[in-house]
């Protein structure tokens, strides 16, 4: 098992900088890992339902379950993101918010699909369901941008500050003057 934990922490440290805390490592990997696992299984369980019998009852199951997978995966591939980098507590907040959208909409979904997913009076399922995911899903990926944007403009701060500092003691240790630079011509 340490030798998982030494991989993680390296490639953490590698692509990211040093942990705050070595639980973010995990949770953000676990998140990152489970919510790809998820969002393929979601895919395969879909295209395996267009083999079955098209409006049995066991299409509608595959295919409520093929959703529910994949409506849970991708949320849990961005709040991944905004778990390893080093982010701020509002950003962190937001992003749970959108989750929380994501997973109301999957409830939602679990509720109304199939039978009163298209219905012809008032607002259909399909409409909430879609609705209020899309809300999450955007509010999740702009938590997500806002925490990759943060990231690297710290990166580019630093490495630029550094840069600068190396300037600086390169013009301190060589003055040359003008007499220097005729003499050399």
């Amino acid at each position: 098992m340490s030798g998982y934990r030494a991989a993680f922490r390296s490639i953490y440290h590698d692509y990211i900088g040093e942990p705050d805390k070595e639980r973010d490592i995990y949770v953000g990997f676990g998140l990152f890992f489970a919510g790809i696992t998820l969002t393929i299984v979601g895919f395969c369980l879909f295209l395996y339902s267009n083999v079955l019998e098209s409006g049995s009852p066991l299409y509608w199951q595959i295919r409520e379950v093929a959703l529910v997978v994949g409506f849970v995966g991708l949320p849990s591939v961005l709040l991944s993101v905004v778990v390893l980098l080093p982010v701020g507590f509002k950003t962190r907040v937001v992003s749970g918010a959108g989750t929380l959208f994501c997973l109301a909409a999957t409830i939602i979904l679990v509720d109304v699909f199939p039978y009163a997913w298209t219905t012809s009076e008032g607002i259909n399922g399909s409409v909430w369901t879609i609705s209020v995911y899309a809300t999450g899903l955007v509010t999740v990926v702009a938590s997500t941008g806002a925490a990759l944007v943060a990231h690297y403009l710290e990166r580019a701060t630093t490495s630029s500050e550094s840069a600068e500092a190396v300037e600086s003691s390169e013009s301190e240790s060589e003055s040359v003057s003008k007499a220097d630079v005729d003499s050399d011509i």
